[in-house]
């Protein structure tokens, strides 16, 4: 997830951005990110000397699995900001943007060795995004993890050794059974009697596929439709986010969310008692939006 823009409340005299724009594009980022892709187009467009701009930008791309355009765009940046000077980039640039992303592209696209090299001869890095688990996947992906999973955090757990059984007991803290005992007051609450166990045992038959996108380091995020499935801050949910480790059927998370209709989903309604439907993917009109202004039909 990003934060909210670093961007001073100011108008550029010279005119290398536009703050309205830039909140506009910025805020939709997190709900839906094919859009947060066109509006971030059409600002650099207007404005191609924004380097935050474009260094997001960047990071949407990787969120949408767009890797070698991200790449090509990074290697850019690189070129573009050498040749500036300093107060340039302090204005008009975010550095540590550039640097995460370079980290999520090198997970993504399962560089392991170099991003094993990059966080060892960047170690300041590594404190500031909470990459050990990162670098714990590196170590297992190069055969040079040798940690015991006993004494370990759930998720460096799973990348020593996956448990099914440590996923299920784990999840089970977003019923709303476990969710307030022993001072776990999750924000994201299945309903009471949820079928969890039957709707992974589902969830396992679509995952890993083509319908994720890559918001975070190690995991694919899913979007599934289960009307009134739980609730999200006290807000009704009907869709069910899951994230995998890349590339794999390997579930982390489990959960009960608001946002999900701008994304790719699969709608899981037919496990409804009440509800006879048949499955279907459903892709909603803001990504055939996106495929049409791309050719990807």
């Amino acid at each position: 997830m990003l934060k909210e823009n670093p961007k001073v409340e100011k108008q550029s005299p010279n005119e290398h951005y536009n703050l309205l724009l830039f909140n506009k594009a910025l805020k939709v980022i997190n709900r839906d990110p094919y859009e947060a892709k066109i509006l971030f187009e059409d600002y650099i467009q207007k404005y191609p000397d924004d380097y935050l701009a474009l260094s997001i930008y960047v990071s949407v791309l990787i969120t949408l699995k767009e890797f070698t355009h991200a790449k090509d765009l990074l290697g850019f940046l690189d070129k573009k900001i050498i040749n500036e000077n300093e107060q340039v980039i302090l204005e008009h640039a975010d550095m540590k943007n550039i640097d995460f992303s370079r980290i999520r592209l090198m997970s993504f696209q399962g560089q392991y060795s170099k991003l094993y090299d990059f966080i060892n001869n960047n170690k300041d890095l590594c404190e500031r995004y909470n990459l050990n688990e990162v670098y714990l996947l590196c170590r297992k992906k190069l055969g040079i993890c040798y940690d015991e999973r006993d004494g370990k955090n759930y998720l460096a757990r799973q990348i020593i050794k996956y448990e099914k059984s440590d996923m299920l007991n784990k999840v089970k803290y977003h019923t709303a059974d476990l969710n307030n005992q022993k001072g776990n007051p999750y924000e994201n609450v299945f309903v009471p009697d949820f079928p969890l166990e039957t709707v992974i045992d589902e969830i396992e038959k679509y995952v890993p596929s083509e319908k994720s996108v890559c918001p975070g380091l190690l995991a694919d995020t899913y979007y599934f439709r289960y009307d009134n499935c739980g609730k999200e801050n006290q807000k009704n949910t009907d869709f069910i986010k899951v994230a995998c480790f890349h590339n794999t059927g390997d579930i982390i998370t489990v959960c009960p969310v608001v946002i999900g209709k701008n994304f790719q989903y699969v709608d899981l309604n037919y496990l409804n008692t009440n509800n006879n439907s048949s499955p279907k993917t459903k892709q909603m009109s803001r990504i055939d939006k996106f495929n049409k202004r791309y050719n990807r039909w």
